[in-house]
């Protein structure tokens, strides 16, 4: 930056003056990420043969379940792994050229393997089942940093929608990382939950995944509460918010439910609404569980106050719970979006957030085939191409078929359009192939009510996983 100020400077001016300050040459790393799309997956094998022990790694390219990509693909990839022995924890480090690799470990068969230590790799693992189960150990017991913590979860969840995960492993893995200290941590849990319930089970056993849910993620939001306290830092706020969404909306918690909606009933008077520093991070949420609860009476309040309202904040809040609206008052909700009380920044992001979950995005997506003039010509034109994502939560893959059929050559004609459109039906497509491969085993572990109330993960199950 110094040397540059004021001017203009380059990918390959970047790359030498970071080869001059860290003694590294980096540039053939860079130059073999620039130009090639992707994601590193790195196949990681402990061989411990007496005294000896290596890992065996090979690099591929990370593809999902339904992808249709070319996984053939190597990088001059840096990897760093750290290990961890009766005396210490050490790391190493390497630059992998090639696809397969092998490197020798300085002091034996250790007790456990970090693939990417300290987080910072740009790349994902996949272990062989005894050195994944001493891994997910090390993680529930946390003896691995943060950083490697959030990358754990980021792998497991990654190797589980490849296939390479069985779910059992999977879900008892997020049973006992639901109760690390870190948001980084827990977030990526929350999510992998409400993933598995919307997509991975049929309506039969969603209550049994809202169980589960509820006996691992409820303890930790008593801890923390409603209310914002002034020893609360900004993670503890970030997380009390994503905690009671996924409690309220995936959970599904009956009681926290019924004291959110008292909660969001009371922000609002005839005066509209009120917030004051304890409700101002979790408003649309406590105002959904009202409108969940009462539906029609809750939905023409909330509109009043919106229509009402000139602060664009308040109006964010009441938009967002109004994206949560029952099936009682959903077309109503959708009508919305064409109302002239909106501006034109509001419309899609109402329209977007009804339409988050598999039904409800089919709902939208019929509603907007059959209003998709008048959207266009209310909405601003990045927001029309960006429709077709209505539709990109359903599994169906007639969705895709649909897709094509509606917007045809009236696509190239809306900005962002064409891309907006393949990255939709990638979404279906990719979460088809996961619900056809995966919900069977999903299913199959929440059909058993010992799993769902197990409080820890499973030593013995963690050893199942098989890249």
């Amino acid at each position: 930056l110094d040397r540059f100020q004021h001017v203009t400077a380059s990918a390959e001016d970047l790359m030498t003056s970071l080869a001059e300050s860290s003694g590294i040459d980096v540039a053939a790393s860079f130059q073999s990420f620039l130009p090639q799309p992707g994601i590193p997956l790195v196949t990681v094998r402990l061989q411990c043969e007496g005294e000896q022990a290596r890992l065996d790694l090979r690099q591929s390219r990370y593809l999902p379940l339904g992808s249709r990509a070319d996984e053939a693909r190597t990088w001059e990839l840096p990897i760093c792994f750290k290990t961890k022995d009766a005396q210490e924890t050490q790391a190493q480090c390497m630059i992998m050229k090639d696809a397969e690799a092998s490197i020798a470990l300085k002091n034996g068969c250790p007790s456990w393997v970090m693939p990417n230590a300290d987080g910072a790799g740009y790349y994902r693992f996949v272990m062989n089942p005894e050195a994944a189960s001493d891994l997910i150990e090390a993680g529930l017991s946390r003896e691995l940093e943060v950083a490697e913590r959030v990358a754990l979860v980021d792998s497991l969840e990654a190797s589980f929608v490849a296939g390479a995960l069985a779910p059992d492993v999977f879900i008892d893995s997020l049973a006992g990382l639901a109760s690390d200290p870190e948001r980084m941590v827990v977030v990526p849990v929350l999510e992998a939950i409400a993933d598995l319930r919307t997509f991975m089970v049929s309506e039969t056993f969603r209550p049994a995944v809202e169980a589960f849910a509820r006996r691992h993620l409820r303890p930790r939001f008593k801890e923390i509460g409603f209310a914002r306290r002034e020893t609360d830092s900004a993670d503890v706020q970030l997380l009390r918010e994503a905690l009671l969404a996924f409690l309220l909306f995936d959970a599904r918690d009956p009681k926290l439910r019924e004291q959110a909606a008292r909660r969001g009933q009371a922000l609002i008077d005839k005066e509209g609404l009120r917030l004051d520093e304890n409700s101002v991070d979790i408003a649309s949420l406590l105002l959904a569980a009202w409108l969940q609860r009462d539906g029609e009476s809750a939905f023409e309040t909330m509109v009043d106050a919106l229509v009402s309202s000139a602060e664009s904040s308040k109006r964010r809040i009441l938009l967002r719970a109004i994206g949560y609206a029952p099936d009682a008052v959903s077309d109503r909700a959708r009508d919305l979006v064409l109302d002239s009380g909106l501006r034109v920044n509001e419309r899609f992001a109402l329209l977007s957030q009804l339409s988050e979950s598999p039904q409800s995005s089919r709902a939208s997506w019929l509603w907007l085939r059959e209003n998709f003039q008048e959207f266009q010509s209310k909405a601003r034109p990045e927001d029309a191409g960006r429709s077709p994502l209505i539709a990109a939560a359903s599994c169906e893959l007639s969705s895709v078929a649909a897709l094509d059929e509606f917007f045809g050559e009236r696509i190239e004609r809306l900005i962002g359009g064409p891309r907006n459109l393949r990255m939709a039906s990638e979404a279906i497509e990719l979460c088809a192939a996961r619900v056809e491969a995966l919900r069977a085993g999903t299913e199959a572990y929440f059909s058993d009510p010992g799993l769902t109330t197990a409080s820890v993960a499973s030593s013995a199950k963690l050893t199942r996983v098989d890249p």
